[in-house]
């Protein structure tokens, strides 16, 4: 199969994540694999799989690696919605995730029985082990620097669209001296719960990947509450993305 036959695998941990797509799809063909939702079909002529990955770090690196060895995809995007960490960012806008850490590895100091707990004298990132051949340790992954071109020339018209790094964890912070220090010690701009888990498996597997996410919430803003609606945006943003990548990344543009 070659990169340009190949489809483009898009996975989205929850419904309003990823279902707007898969509604988009004509002949879809629905499969589940190991439990996640599979559906392969067209894209306004484009071959893609969507998947809805389930919320979290396991459930994310378990759909990513069934999909991409059920369907041999030339490559993935990971996107949906995130928390943001950067107080200039507002919902809507639109994150694309250059770099990827996870906030829920961390090396603690050691503390006598009865001296309490300080997150401030944590270490983190902590070192990931992203199993290859080599036994690579890393801190950070990467999004494949040719996608990202793409995506940095798709027009967003629903918010601001900024490029950096971006946080996973099966966590839900709102302790805002932790989103602070994640922000200013790692330049973290949101949080999610599945990028860098998904990141680790394409390495892993030599797969080209992306992280798109959209803000839906925000602990700096007292009215910027969760609302799972502005995953259409991203969803939308994803659809124009998907016709850009299979213009522009095919045979001669592997990361």
């Amino acid at each position: 199969m070659t990169k340009q036959t190949a489809p483009i695998l898009v996975l989205g941990p929850m419904a309003s994540e990823i279902d707007a797509l898969t509604a988009a799809l004509t002949a879809p063909e629905e499969t589940v694999r190991g439990g996640y939702r599979c559906t392969a079909g067209l894209l306004d002529g484009v071959p893609v799989v969507t998947v809805r990955t389930l919320i979290g770090m396991v459930n994310a690196a378990a759909a990513t690696a069934l999909a991409a060895e059920r369907f041999h995809p030339r490559c993935v995007i990971i996107q949906g919605t995130c928390g943001a960490h950067d107080p200039a960012l507002h919902r809507g806008d639109l994150i694309l995730g250059a770099s990827l850490i996870e906030m829920g590895s961390y090396y603690t100091p050691h503390r006598d029985a009865g001296a309490g707990s300080c997150y401030n004298d944590y270490t983190f990132p902590g070192v990931q082990l992203a199993a290859d051949n080599a036994g690579d340790r890393v801190r950070t992954l990467h999004s494949d620097p040719a996608l990202l071109a793409i995506a940095e020339a798709v027009p967003y018209a629903h918010g601001a669209r900024v490029t950096g790094t971006v946080s996973s964890g099966d966590i839900w912070n709102r302790e805002l001296d932790v989103i602070a220090r994640l922000h200013r010690e790692c330049g973290s701009l949101c949080e999610e719960m599945e990028g860098f888990a998904v990141a680790q498996v394409c390495r892993m597997l030599g797969l080209p990947m992306l992280a798109v996410r959209v803000v839906s919430n925000s602990e700096w803003h007292a009215d910027e509450a969760f609302d799972e609606s502005v995953g259409l945006l991203c969803q939308d943003y994803c659809r124009q993305l998907i016709a850009q990548i299979d213009l522009h990344f095919g045979e001669g543009n592997e990361a």
